[in-house]
């Protein structure tokens, strides 16, 4: 709703991170990092997006540094599979009971 009357704008002065980068080893503002607005009126298809499930048990652990490599194709595969709200209310997909 705040998006719809217009309450949903970024303000600059107001945010809690540092956009950063480092070109050539010297850290300087980024060129146009993130700067979009909210389409509140953008007609967005379902149908067109996809949903890439990724469980704990193929996420990289807490303390590591070093890059992780990702299977798209089964996060993918995984997120056909993900029980959707009807579902969840109706009951589990595996077992039929309804959700306590």
């Amino acid at each position: 709703m705040d998006d719809k009357v217009g309450n949903g704008r970024r303000v600059p002065l107001q945010k809690w991170w540092s956009d950063l980068e480092i070109v050539d080893g010297r850290v300087c503002q980024p060129r146009g990092a993130n700067k979009r607005e909210l389409e509140p009126d953008k007609v967005l298809d379902p149908g067109k997006h996809k949903i890439a499930y990724y469980p704990a048990s193929v996420m990289p652990r807490a303390d590591q540094t070093e890059p992780v490599p990702i299977d798209r194709k089964a996060a993918l595969a995984a997120g056909l599979e993900i029980e959707t709200a009807r579902q969840a209310r109706c009951g589990s997909k595996a077992s039929g009971k309804a959700a306590d």
